[in-house]
């Protein structure tokens, strides 16, 4: 479960004020990046706006994860 404060088990930024361990960085991670990637080979390297939304988040979840 993600909390509003960094703290030693909760080390890795999820989003704005939300922070988490590990395992919560890489399920986020998950959701943001599989399905996109999954429909850009699906639609031979097309890509929904939508899907650019999640890589972005995902891009910046990942930019930002120590601060």
């Amino acid at each position: 479960m993600s909390s509003e404060k960094r703290t030693a088990k909760n080390k890795y930024r999820l989003g704005w004020q939300e922070y988490g361990n590990a395992e919560e960085l890489l399920d986020k991670l998950d959701k943001l990046v599989v399905e996109p990637m999954r429909n850009a080979v699906e639609l031979d390297g097309d890509m929904y706006l939508s899907d650019f939304r999640k890589l972005t988040a995902a891009s910046w979840t990942l930019q930002n994860r120590k601060e």
